[in-house]
């Protein structure tokens, strides 16, 4: 039977649609398309009320009504996230929507640039793969997301900072001065996000600026004098501006823009949150994992070459050494434990692919007169993804409240180590395509089972809605009942502009009811609190209502407040202060927190009943 031949015309859509599949746009489309049903699956389930968020949403706030950022609002962090965000008050209104809306382009830049530097190493799959892998390991994270972050600054920081990168990349390929610059001003920018971030630029951006004039050594030398007046000099010049405002003191002791002056109980959280309390131990745990993936990729070249005759000298050899690696791994776990993601090795790796780039790229020196191309790129990515675990360097998780915001650049270089790196190390083109596809598979399974258990956790966990005037939050039924009652005490015994504190977190509630922070921190847990300062803030303001939060901090070191630390504080709230509710408490016995969430103190003046009661 002959088939009918087909015209021209209806051939068109196939060639469209086929070319259009091989296409970055179709690898972006699945990317973003991840992300939408991620945001889908995950709505309005980001953040919490009552840990950092509140911060992020009521510092804006207080800018808008004429308080000074490190003056009148202590800041930890560079002021662009503050600034932007009450701009964006200012433009569309103060609510949660113009947060998140905010966060998701902030989101949507990550993602982009993260495919697009991971487009330079390896294929659209790979690509496709990384940016995927940003999404659920750092932009939906359960601990940390990027659309309601504990911290702007570190969201629009970590954008800032892959935007320098994919100028810098640019600029290393083109050598124009023009990219170079603009470079800089996106590091500069990053600087005054968040200091970490800006480092990170600032190693990447150098990285390519070097690389891209030698030689000759003396344009390398001008080129980087302009780089660094520029990334540096803008930053300096903004402090000095905010410092001739409001002096260096809350700058560098308050803000710690510099880490430096850091209190005890800072200390004492970064050991515990990044394995500084355990040094010994967390070394082993990175080698006990990178021993585990080189295992695992032994195991996986074995199989490629074990197929191929020619080749069958070269598979025993590999064989032996999975043999010697096992033996290691069981040795280490034994010792250190078998727990621990694969992104715990990421330091190990980097490492390895500084020495393995830097050795291409000084041969490539030598022989052609110029360190560029895939070996440069391979480089400058490792050399920033490396400088920005630097904080996290001993334990470096899959999630994390503080490694999402980190991790981007190395996520590509961990998924280019198994999908392009480790491929190519093979000696035909048959094993190349089995070790290609298999480490695509791998981590498509393993991010595929890390973005079912966020959504899982997420809506098991995020189940009740909490409504308030500035927007709504799916939170856990303790949390929506604690803050929905709050929220309602607030606005019975207080009016709006009132000042309201909330300690030690929870200023959200100022944010939801229009209500005034008389403290100059937002969040007041152990090292982070300027006792005598709030004493006098609390003493000399028209105080009507104190919220205390139920917020154990052990993370920290002491663990209640008014009890383990700001004792001086909490005995003038009961001097001045009358017990006037208990919020939030639970209903049932089978609810584990049967605490009420927040003790209310009223001033006298503001009780009803009173003699002095406000009308």
């Amino acid at each position: 039977m002959v088939r009918p031949m087909q015209s021209g015309v209806d051939r068109v859509p196939g060639r469209v649609l086929g070319r259009w599949w091989r296409t970055d746009a179709f690898a972006l489309a699945l990317v973003f398309a991840s992300f939408a049903v991620g945001m889908v699956l995950t709505w309005q389930r980001w953040g919490t009320p009552l840990i950092d968020c509140g911060r992020e949403m009521n510092q804006p706030l207080r800018l808008l009504r004429g308080e000074w950022l490190y003056g009148d609002v202590t800041h930890f962090y560079g002021p662009l996230a503050p600034v932007v965000n009450a701009g964006l008050y200012r433009v569309f209104g103060a609510s949660l929507d113009t947060l998140r809306s905010s966060g998701l382009v902030a989101t949507l830049v990550v993602l982009a640039a993260t495919y697009w530097l991971a487009r330079q190493l390896m294929g659209r799959a790979g690509a496709a793969l990384s940016a995927v892998s940003v999404t659920w390991l750092c932009a939906l994270s359960l601990l940390g997301n990027f659309l309601l972050p504990y911290s702007y600054a570190a969201v629009y920081g970590a954008a800032l900072a892959l935007l320098s990168l994919v100028l810098g990349v640019r600029g290393l390929r083109s050598g124009r001065i023009v990219t170079v610059v603009a470079s800089a001003l996106l590091t500069a920018l990053a600087f005054l996000a968040k200091t970490e971030t800006g480092v990170a630029a600032l190693a990447g951006g150098l990285s390519c600026v070097v690389l891209a004039s030698i030689p000759p050594w003396r344009a390398a030398v001008l080129r980087v004098a302009v780089f660094l007046a520029t990334a540096v000099g803008v930053p300096a010049a903004t402090y000095a501006w905010i410092a001739g405002r409001v002096g260096w003191t809350p700058l560098l002791d308050e803000g710690h823009l510099l880490y430096q002056h850091l209190p005890r109980s800072a200390m004492v959280f970064s050991g515990y949150m990044f394995g500084l309390d355990r040094p010994v131990h967390s070394l082993l745990m990175i080698f006990a994992v990178a021993l585990r993936l080189a295992l695992g990729a032994s195991l996986l070249s074995w199989l490629a070459l074990r197929p191929h005759p020619a080749h069958s000298r070269r598979a025993s050899q590999v064989l032996r050494l999975a043999g010697w690696l096992a033996a290691a791994v069981v040795a280490i776990g034994l010792a250190a434990g078998f727990e621990g993601g694969p992104y715990l090795a990421v330091p190990v790796i980097l490492l390895a692919l500084i020495g393995f780039h830097g050795r291409r790229l000084w041969l490539r020196l030598r022989s052609r007169g110029h360190a560029r191309g895939r070996p440069a790129l391979g480089f400058v990515l490792a050399v920033f993804a490396l400088v920005s675990l630097a904080r996290i360097i001993l334990r470096v998780r899959s999630s994390g409240s503080y490694t999402a915001y980190l991790m981007p650049a190395a996520i590509v270089l961990f998924t280019y180590v198994w999908c392009a790196l480790l491929p190519a190390l093979m000696p035909t083109s048959r094993a190349r395509r089995l070790v290609r596809l298999s480490g695509l598979a791998l981590l498509t399974f393993w991010v595929a089972g890390v973005a079912a258990t966020t959504v899982v956790r997420c809506r098991e966990t995020n189940t009740a809605a909490l409504v308030t005037p500035r927007g709504v939050m799916m939170t856990t039924p303790v949390m929506q009942r604690g803050f929905a009652a709050a929220i309602a005490f607030i606005e019975e015994r207080t009016r709006p502009d009132d000042f309201v504190a909330v300690l030690p977190e929870g200023t959200s509630l100022l944010f939801f009811t229009d209500r005034r922070n008389p403290l100059h921190e937002e969040i007041t847990v152990p090292g982070f609190l300027d006792e005598d300062r709030a004493i006098r803030s609390l003493a000399e303001k028209p105080v009507a209502l104190v919220l205390i939060a139920a917020r154990p901090t052990p993370e920290y070191g002491p663990v209640r407040f008014g009890y383990d630390y700001a004792q001086r504080l909490m005995r003038l709230i009961e001097e001045r202060f009358v017990p006037c509710g208990r919020l939030g408490a639970a209903k049932t016995s089978e609810e584990s927190d049967s605490q009420p969430l927040f003790d209310a103190y009223c001033a006298p003046k503001a009780l009803p009943g009173s003699a002095v009661a406000r009308p």
